[in-house]
């Protein structure tokens, strides 16, 4: 099986797609528009109260003997727009209290009153309570929404004010960018005025595009237009994907780093991954055009073809991990957690068994374009502490 579930140690959860901003690299920011991908806007969502509720009994689940954290992030949400977030944390931690749980923020949208509501269990009911914070703050009051557009300042500190009057424990951590680089050091001075740590971020993913995207305005008139052109129909241009998958034929050393450390992904409609990367499919999945792994594919997105990539990438998952051709693989049921199809259920299901027998071919190489291009170049670093953290975990993507 891919994992065995006595053996994970992490999983990463996206409660909620939704999010506050607009950060130039994110996945969910249209990068002709600067403002949210149409179809991104058409289907997040939030985990429900049943979802929740079969997420927190999973996770105090005893089979799972060696988990021991739990990362509140993911693709292109932030946690704290669950609207729940708080329950979440503090039911976690009464469940099972050995577990650290990490939830990762921008910090700046109007949640002092769940902040408060976090930091006063912690305060009042359990000092040694093991709910953590990282807040992903990119520079000062000036440059900060320069990548992260939408934060709001006034928010941040607010939020901070919160926190640091229950003593909860936050780390600031700061991407470092041209725009902002001359900051590093206040920024740091200022994170230990508050009583947080600080940690700095050099290798920001998809960060080359920042220079290029820093002062591109947003083009509303554009964005209706996107927008009218997905509630209308999808595009019909279509195109047949040709050679599905790699004829490399090289030996590689290929490691799946998820599956090496132990981690799993979750995202908000409760479909369980093998790692953040694979997850993103999910969003597309969401869009029901089932020409996406038909043999004829629609190009969702542009009528220049610059999202194939995408499409060829999932027309691979959909043909080598589903397990049954007459479902789509979003719908198969046992990916998914519920009160009566747990975590532990999932990761022993077929599925996931069929996942870890066809990630690799029999020279040991990646099948999946997906996982040469995100963990293959890190193949040879065997020994966790080599590898950056940004693979590592892949908690460490701007969001």
């Amino acid at each position: 099986m891919y994992i065995k579930p006595e053996e994970l140690e992490l999983i990463q959860w996206e409660p909620t797609s939704y999010c506050n901003a607009n950060c130039l690299v994110c996945p969910r920011t249209d990068k002709d528009t600067m403002l949210t991908q149409p179809h991104i806007v058409r289907t997040q969502r939030h985990s429900n109260d049943d979802d929740i509720q079969a997420f927190i009994t999973s996770v105090v689940d005893p089979r799972l003997e060696k988990l021991s954290r739990i990362i509140y992030n993911g693709n292109i949400g932030d946690a704290m727009m669950q609207p729940n977030i708080d329950k979440i944390l503090i039911n976690v931690d009464r469940g099972r209290p050995s577990i650290k749980q990490f939830l990762h923020t921008n910090g700046g949208g109007p949640w002092a009153e769940k902040f408060e509501k976090i930091g006063s269990y912690i305060s009042q009911e359990n000092p040694d309570a093991n709910i953590n914070f990282v807040f992903s703050i990119d520079g000062l009051e000036d440059t900060n929404h320069l990548y992260r557009r939408n934060v709001q300042w006034k928010h941040i500190l607010n939020n901070a004010e919160v926190l640091r009057k229950h003593k909860v424990n936050v780390r600031w951590r700061m991407n470092r960018f041209d725009h902002n680089a001359h900051q590093v050091e206040e920024a740091r001075d200022l994170a230990k005025s508050w009583g947080w740590n600080f940690s700095l971020n050099d290798g920001t993913w998809g960060g080359d595009e920042v220079n290029d995207l820093i002062h591109k305005s947003k083009n509303t008139e554009l964005y209706k237009q996107k927008v009218k052109d997905w509630s209308i129909n999808f595009r019909d241009d279509d195109y047949i994907i040709k050679n599905d998958f790699s004829n490399d034929t090289k030996k590689h050393n290929d490691v799946c780093v998820w599956k090496v450390h132990k981690e799993i992904q979750i995202v908000s409609d409760m479909s369980v991954w093998p790692c953040c990367w694979t997850s993103h499919y999910h969003y597309f999945y969401w869009l029901q055009n089932k020409n996406i792994w038909n043999n004829k594919s629609k190009n969702l997105l542009n009528p220049d073809g610059s999202q194939y990539r995408h499409l060829r990438s999932i027309k691979q998952w959909e043909q080598l991990m589903n397990t049954n051709k007459n479902k789509s693989y979003i719908d198969l049921e046992d990916i998914k957690i519920t009160n009566d199809h747990m975590l532990y259920d999932v990761l022993i299901s077929d599925t996931f068994k069929h996942i870890d027998d066809n990630l690799k071919t029999d020279k040991n190489n990646f099948n999946l374009d997906v996982c040469i291009d995100a963990c293959r170049h890190y193949g040879h670093r065997t020994n966790k502490d080599q590898i950056p953290e940004k693979h590592r975990t892949a908690i460490e993507k701007s969001q």
